[in-house]
C-alpha cells in the first residue's frame, strides 16, 4: 500500500509561532549568540579519548584526510556492518516478542541483548560522525570553564528506540532534534524512533522503521543539531534565517551541510551506497522532501505579511565553495543537487549570473547586491 512521504517535521521549527508575529529587529549589531568552537590544536587526540576536548587542526592539506578522521571513517563502517547483522535478527523476532519488549514486560536475554547491541551501534557512529564531520565539536567534552562550577559536557543526546523510546514513535517522521536547556546549559536532543504511524484515512497505520533508516535519520539529525548548537540566533544573524538553518530548519545551510556528508558516507562501503536515498533526487544526495516543505513555509510565512524584517532568499553565485543548483528535464520537472567546487579550481571571471528568483532562488544569477527598500519586497 503506498502512503504519502513522512517529512522531518521534528526538528522543533526553529520559528515559533510567538516569534513569527514579531519582526526581526537589526538596528543594532550585537554580539554573536553561539557556544565557543572547537580551539585549533597541535596535538592528535586519539579517537577513543572522549574525554579529551574537540580540537580544530591548525593546517590541513587540501584534500586530506587527518588520521583521525581516517580511523572514525574505518570505525564507523565496521560499527554499521555489525549492526546490520544484529539488526536482522531483531526484525526477524516475532511482534509478541517485539511488543513485549517495547512494554517492559519480561522479555528473553536475547531480545534485550539485541537491543542494546543496536543501541550502543547508533551511539557509536554517532561518536565517529562527529569526529570525521564536525571535529569532535557535538559528543567530545568541551573544556571547563575556569572559576565556575560548570560541569563538563557533550552538546548532544541520543535518545532511540532501542532504549528509552522503546515504547514511543514518530508522528509521520522518523527522527527529531530539539535545543533543551537542562541544568544550565543547552544542548540537542536527537530522538530516533523505531516505529512510524502514518495517519491516513484515520487508520493510524503503525509501521516499523528500519536500522538503515535509522542510521540515515542519525546523520540528518546530527546535521541539525550542529547548526542548532552553533549558528547564531542574534537579532542581526536571524535576519538572514531564509539563508540559513531556514523556518523549518531546512533552509539552504542545512542542505548544502547535509548533502555533502550524505555524499561523503556513500563511498564508505557499499553497503552504504544507497543510504537515505529514498528522501533524495535519484542520483543526489539532495534531500527533497523536506527541501520542498521548507519552500512551502516560505510560501505559507509570505501569505502572512509577517516576513518583511527577513533578507530573501538568494541565489548561489558560481563562485561559491558550495551552492544548490537547479537543473530542468525535459518532461518539465527539475531536481536539485548540492555542487562542491575545489578551491584550486579556476572559475571562469567572465560567467555571467542572471538572478533568476525561480524555486526559492537556487537558479545561477547575478552577485547578490544588497538594497533594503528592494530586499523587503522582494521576498
Amino acid at each position: 500500500m503506498e502512503y504519502s512521504m513522512p517529512v522531518d517535521q521534528g526538528t522543533r521549527n526553529p520559528v515559533s509561532e510567538e516569534s513569527q508575529n514579531i519582526a526581526p529587529q537589526y538596528q543594532q549589531v550585537g554580539k554573536c549568540h553561539h557556544p565557543p568552537f572547537p580551539k585549533p590544536s597541535h596535538i592528535l587526540l586519539l579517537t577513543t579519548s572522549r574525554d579529551l576536548p574537540p580540537y580544530r587542526p591548525l593546517f590541513v592539506a587540501i584534500n586530506q584526510l587527518r588520521p583521525q578522521q581516517e580511523v572514525a571513517r574505518c570505525e564507523f563502517v565496521q560499527l554499521f556492518l555489525g549492526a546490520l547483522a544484529v539488526s536482522k535478527a531483531w526484525y526477524a523476532l516475532t511482534n509478541e516478542e517485539l511488543e513485549a519488549f517495547e512494554q517492559s514486560r519480561y522479555s528473553r536475554m536475547e531480545v534485550e541483548s539485541l537491543a542494546r547491541q543496536l543501541e550502543d551501534s547508533l551511539h557509536q557512529m554517532m561518536v565517529r560522525l562527529d569526529d570525521f564531520f564536525f571535529f569532535g565539536a557535538l559528543t567530545r567534552y568541551p573544556d571547563k570553564p575556569i572559576g565556575t562550577n560548570i560541569p563538563r559536557y557533550s552538546h548532544v543526546e541520543l535518545c532511540t528506540g532501542f532504549g528509552h523510546l522503546r515504547d514511543d514513535f514518530g508522528q509521520t517522521c522518523f527522527a527529531d532534534t530539539e535545543r533543551v536547556y537542562e541544568a544550565g546549559r543547552w544542548f540537542a536532543k536527537i530522538r530516533l524512533f523505531s516505529k512510524i504511524r502514518y495517519d491516513e484515512n484515520l487508520t493510524n497505520r503503525v509501521n516499523r522503521i528500519s536500522f538503515e533508516k535509522n542510521v540515515a535519520s542519525l546523520i540528518h539529525e546530527m546535521v541539525h543539531a550542529y547548526l542548532q548548537m552553533f549558528v547564531c540566533r542574534s537579532p542581526q544573524c536571524n535576519r538572514n534565517l531564509l539563508n540559513t538553518t531556514g523556518l523549518t530548519g531546512h533552509g539552504p545551510t542545512f542542505m548544502k551541510m547535509f548533502g555533502l556528508i550524505m555524499e561523503t558516507v556513500r563511498t564508505w562501503h557499499p553497503s552504504l551506497e544507497y543510504v537515505g536515498q529514498d528522501r533524495c533526487d535519484e542520483g543526489t544526495c539532495f534531500d527533497r522532501v523536506n527541501h520542498d516543505h521548507e519552500q512551502r513555509a516560505i510560501e505559507a510565512y509570505k501569505k502572512t505579511g509577517k516576513h518583511k524584517g527577513y533578507l530573501p532568499l538568494r541565489s548561489d553565485s558560481p563562485k561559491t565553495l558550495i551552492r544548490i543548483v537547479k537543473e530542468d528535464l525535459p518532461n518539465g520537472d527539475c531536481f536539485f543537487h548540492v555542487v562542491y567546487t575545489d578551491p584550486q579550481q579556476r572559475i571562469d571571471p567572465d560567467a555571467e549570473y542572471v538572478d533568476d528568483e525561480n524555486d526559492g532562488g537556487y537558479d545561477d544569477s547575478e552577485e547578490y547586491e544588497e538594497d533594503e527598500d528592494d530586499e523587503m519586497n522582494d521576498l
